[in-house]
Parts: structure tokens; sequence; C-alpha cells
């Protein structure tokens, strides 16, 4: 992929002892993986649901044609690296990112923490798979993307009719719908980002009662917004669900910890904030779910936790998110399962 210069530069200024400044800027780079270059041509089912921009214009199908076949449908992609297709393999260049910190870490008063640090990344070139949003949300633009039935041979090497679902019973059927969009890996727009990430920590030292601490580390996201294509308009991503995940604007983790002697315990909140679903309509709540665990080390080289997993057994929030096989709720980023036991015994020979 050739060679690059890659600088950066740092800053950290400590005026008085209960006050830092940091701060950094830099560039960067990341050269395609191999597998990037060179990823085999393969089928996949689309994420989401589509019409046929054709045979199912608006969401009904012309005349002769099933709407169970070219309507609401997902759709196989082919996917694959410019080495796996047959092209060049220097025309995927790597990508190229520009980023920028500023943070103060200061002590008000003993035994108390604050830390705020602004952040910013730019990045070009991203190394992706075309999206199946993109071929479909302009299949005038990528109708070179569309593959028909009566594109593909009946028989042969590589993707047969036989192959493809859609294709069943072609040409008799009467129509002829997709058989595959291609998606291949691309160089696609820039990604644009920036955020505060927030810490807080309390310390109560030594007491007659054990030691406590309170840590709570946080992120929000300011500004998220990417290109789906190269010279593309930009997409705002943040607090929505965009493509294929949600971006949070606020997310944290929040942890009150205690000991004393062999006995310690630890109360969690994992926060995330809600966000505009897949639909556009819907709104995802909150998710907030507490954790306690109580660990025990008074025998030598032995440790025993017992849990609690979503203390007050809280469900997931809403979604209809229809980007993976569970319905209803998002598994990628909530629990299911409710509240959960566990124990856990640890014991060092050496």
């Amino acid at each position: 992929t050739g060679d690059t210069f890659n600088p950066k530069i740092g800053i950290r200024y400590q005026p008085i002892k209960e006050v830092l400044v940091r701060g950094s800027a830099n560039t960067g780079f990341r050269a395609p993986t191999l597998y990037e270059i060179y990823q085999p041509l393969s089928t996949t089912f689309t994420t989401d649901n589509y019409d046929d921009p054709v045979l199912c214009p608006g969401g009904t199908a012309v005349a002769g044609a099933s709407a169970g076949v070219v309507c609401g449908q997902q759709v196989l992609q082919r996917l694959g690296g410019p080495g796996g297709i047959g092209q060049p393999i220097d025309s995927l260049k790597p990508e190229k990112s520009r980023a920028f910190t500023l943070g103060l870490v200061f002590e008000p008063v003993t035994n108390v923490t604050l830390g705020f640090d602004l952040w910013q990344i730019k990045i070009k070139d991203l190394i992706s798979p075309l999206p199946e949003q993109a071929v479909f949300g302009d299949p005038t633009k990528y109708a070179g993307k569309f593959t028909r039935c009566s594109q593909i041979p009946a028989t042969g090497p590589g993707i047969t009719r036989d192959d493809i679902d859609a294709c069943t019973g072609f040409p008799a059927i009467g129509f002829d719908p997709i058989a595959f969009i291609d998606a291949p890996t691309e160089n696609l727009g820039e990604l644009h980002t920036s955020g505060i990430d927030l810490s807080a920590a309390w310390r109560s030292g030594a007491t007659p009662y054990g030691n406590f601490g309170v840590n709570m580390e946080g992120t929000y996201v300011t500004k998220h917004e990417y290109q789906r294509f190269k010279d593309g308009p930009f997409i705002n991503a943040v607090g929505r669900y965009s493509d294929n995940a949600p971006v949070f604007r606020w997310q944290h983790v929040l942890t009150g910890t205690w000991s004393s002697g062999p006995w310690a315990a630890t109360l969690g909140q994992r926060f995330k904030g809600g966000y505009t679903d897949q639909d556009g309509v819907n709104k995802v709540d909150n998710y907030s779910v507490f954790d306690f665990a109580g660990t025990w080390s008074g025998v030598k080289n032995l440790t025993v936790t017992a849990g609690i997993v979503n203390l007050f057994d809280t469900d997931p929030p809403l979604s209809v998110q229809n980007t993976t096989f569970q319905r209803g709720f998002d598994p990628r980023f909530t629990d299911p399962l409710g509240r959960t036991f566990t124990l856990r015994l640890a014991y060092k020979f050496f």
C-alpha cells in the first residue's frame, strides 16, 4: 500500500498539583487487510427488507409480478474484495484519519478526581462493502449493481438460477426478479465524529466501616456524520438508528464499591440513552441495568463471588429494528434474560 508519515504531537501541563491539562493531535493510517483485498466472492442476504425498484415501485407490485417475491423482501448480496473479483488490488486505498483531543483532570477536594476530554476524529476513504442502503436508496445511480435472473446462466460454473430462490421457475413465472446486488469492498466516504469523555471518581480512604468508592465513566457524542459513498451527502446519526446500528448520544457505567477485610461488594449501573428507531418513528427508551456482586476471600488462595445480573429484572426497551433475526428488542445492546444469578469459585494452587 506504499508508505506514510503520521506525526503526533502531545501536550501535558500541570500548573499546580491539583490540575492537569493534556491534549494531542495526530494523523492515522490503516492499510487494507489481506482479507479485505482478496476476499473471494460470496453471497449473503441483506439485513433489511426492500422493494424491487422496478417490479414493486412504492411498495406495490406491478401487474404480473408476485408481491411475495418482489415486495418487502431480503435480497441476496454478493460480496468480495477487488482481488477476489478480478480487479486490481491497488484499487483499494488505505484509510486516513486526523484526530484531536484536549482534556482537563483536576482534584477539587481530596479523594475526588474529575476528568473532561474533548475529542474529534475525521476518517476518509473508509474501507467497507458498499452499503445495501446506498444501493436501494438510489437504484438509478447504482443500476449496474443489480443483477436479475435473466442475467445469470441457468447452468454452469458459479452462481446459477437454481442457487437463488427468487429465480425459481424463471422464466416461466413471467417476471424478472432481482437475483442479487453487488456490494464489493471499496473505499467509501468520510466519517466525522466528536464528543466528550467524562469521568469522576471518589475514594473514602480507610474508615471504621471499610473502604468506599464511586466511579463513573461516560461518553457524550456531539457529532457523528458519515457518507455511504464517496462525495455523498453526510448522514447525521447521533441519537438515531443509522443503517445497521444506533449511535447513542450518551452512555455511561457507574460503579460503587466497598471492601472490608475479606469482604467486598460492587453495585454497578450500565446506561445507554434512548434514540430514534430504524423506522424513524418509534422512540427507543433509555436502557438502565443494575448489577450486584459480593466477594469473600477469607481462605488463602480461595475467592468466592456471588452476583446478580440485572438486579431489578429490567426488560429491554421496545425496538422495531429488523437488522437482526430477533424482533421486539435489539439483542446487541440489551439483554432479554432478565434477572440472572451467578456464582464463581476460584482457587489458586500456586
